[in-house]
């Protein structure tokens, strides 16, 4: 086959009085072709124009070019697998260690750490480190933004406990902003007034330790201890004496999708005992104040500490306005 076009190609080339060169496209075109089945075994007729001149380059260029042709989509294709997996990598990071949000917050906020699941607070950024405590799924410590910067990327983050700073892994946390001196309220009624300073009480003694029975501020205290003294600071009257089950009790029932800071948060004792057995004091954007002891008795893991409101199970099941409206 190879043979009889190169004839084909020199006797169009002598008739045509080219100078008898066989151009190495010609001969590339022939091995090109080669693998095309024989006519004459076909029963097929060959006619000599289909392989003119003019028409052998486009097959050549086609059987040169395609090779390079694929060779460049395979590459390419690396190349776009390449900048898929650079910017999984960079959105990962992002997500990882990007704090820009919560750094340079005015004094008034305070960026809390909430556990994605148990978490643990090291003396240094490094899981070799001493643990200074932990802290359960929903539960929160507060972050120290001091030296942060703003487009630095974050794997440890510094966060307060009762007299001294230790470091969570930015991984283990979500990250959130809370008003902690008028927590989202307007200082323009009575009520709201109630309200700010109900949601203040307790954040001095972040930290005290959960003493069943206890009523120090500074040395242990109890759920409803702390917050019968919330609301009385506030001159919000209640029972001296009053248990979890009895300020359940008191007020008004109200739904939770109408909680306002400084409303009332109750929850049942475990699954199985579906008696009121704890209470909190509902500070805003989804977190309570409590004096808890039933994941820890000292802080992070219980005392008086930041939590989410679902912070557990049963989650919150009563919520009563003790202040009006």
């Amino acid at each position: 086959m190879r043979k009889r076009l190169l004839i084909w190609l020199l006797a169009g080339m002598l008739s045509c009085g080219t100078a008898a060169v066989i151009p190495a496209a010609a001969v590339y075109a022939a091995e090109a072709v080669e693998g095309i089945e024989n006519p004459e075994e076909t029963g097929t007729q060959e006619e000599p124009e289909t392989t003119a001149a003019a028409e052998v380059p486009e097959t050549t260029a086609a059987a040169e070019e395609e090779p390079e042709t694929k060779a460049a989509e395979e590459e390419a294709e690396d190349d776009l697998a390449m900048v898929d997996l650079e910017l999984t990598a960079e959105t990962a990071e992002e997500k990882l260690g990007n704090c820009d949000e919560f750094i340079g917050l005015s004094k008034n906020y305070w960026v809390m750490a909430t556990a994605k699941k148990k978490v643990y607070v090291y003396e240094s950024p490094s899981t070799d480190s001493k643990v200074l405590g932990k802290f359960t799924k929903n539960n929160c410590v507060v972050v120290n933004t001091n030296g942060m910067k703003k487009g630095t990327r974050y794997t440890w983050l510094k966060v307060w406990l009762k007299k001294k700073c230790g470091y969570v892994q930015l991984k283990n946390v979500t990250l959130g902003k809370l008003d902690k001196v008028n927590f989202g309220l307007s200082a323009n009624s009575k009520q709201n007034l109630q309200r700010i300073q109900i949601c203040r009480f307790g954040i001095p003694y972040m930290g005290t330790k959960f003493v069943l029975g206890g009523s120090s501020l500074t040395k242990g205290i109890d759920c409803s201890t702390f917050a019968r003294k919330a609301m009385r600071n506030a001159g919000v009257m209640v029972s001296s004496s009053a248990l979890a089950v009895n300020l359940s009790n008191t007020g008004k029932a109200i739904k939770r999708s109408q909680l306002k800071p400084g409303d009332m948060v109750f929850y049942y004792h475990d699954a199985k005992d579906r008696r009121i057995g704890h209470c909190a004091i509902y500070i805003g954007e989804g977190y309570i104040i409590n004096a808890s002891g039933h994941q820890g008795k000292v802080y992070p893991s219980g005392g008086i500490r930041i939590s989410r409101i679902d912070y557990r199970s049963p989650t919150a099941v009563k919520f009563r306005n003790l202040v009006g409206n």
